[in-house]
């Protein structure tokens, strides 16, 4: 599956890193699941270029439709990466208690 969105008509790819998720959610413990801001917030983080948006725009541009996840077979959908997220959380829960 391709981490790949569109900026504006660009593809830019992504990745969903730990330090993302634990800057966007908390630093140790996570306690609260992510909601689709959250996840656009991270992914935004991941982005491998910004597109000139800041994070707050590029939240909105999703919201408005001049950023959007490719529907084409093997990409990732926000659904499918609130799935992700979901896991890496597990994850990062379970080596925090550790």
């Amino acid at each position: 599956m391709k981490q790949e969105l569109y900026v504006n008509g660009d593809v830019v790819g992504y990745s969903l890193q730990s330090r993302h998720i634990m800057s966007v959610l908390g630093k140790a413990y996570i306690y609260r699941s992510p909601t689709a801001d959250d996840v656009l917030r991270i992914v935004y983080r991941g982005l491998s270029r910004s597109c000139g948006l800041s994070q707050d725009e590029f939240v909105s541009g999703f919201h408005s439709g001049s950023v959007w996840m490719s529907k084409k077979k093997g990409q990732y959908t926000l659904w499918m990466i609130y799935g992700l997220l979901r896991g890496r959380i597990r994850e990062i829960n379970s080596a925090y208690l550790r």
